[in-house]
């Protein structure tokens, strides 16, 4: 799990997301989440969006698209399968 807040910046990394992205909570606050987080097309090595992005513009889930990899601090690939979701106040404004 990872969460930004509205300009897309790091807040949390869990431990997973840590091993994933070889970049520590102490390391990746505060920095872009595109910083962090690689994803590319695994057939036409295209960057991804970030499903992050959607998920603010329209206040809903989106997901990340099949066959996405997401490259690591050390360059190492893995195939992944992710969604974003808004954080939400009570008054239905997006606070990540």
């Amino acid at each position: 799990m990872i969460t930004t807040d509205t300009a897309g910046r790091i807040v949390l990394l869990n431990r997973i997301a840590e091993a994933l992205t070889g970049w520590s909570q102490e390391e990746a606050a505060g920095r872009p989440l595109s910083e962090i987080v690689r994803v590319v097309d695994e057939r036409t090595r295209e960057p991804r969006r970030a499903p992050t992005e959607e998920a603010l513009e329209r206040r809903e889930r989106s997901l990340l698209p099949e066959q996405s990899l997401l490259t690591g601090r050390d360059g190492r690939e893995r195939s992944i399968a992710g969604s974003a979701s808004p954080i939400l106040d009570v008054d239905g404004r997006a606070i990540g």
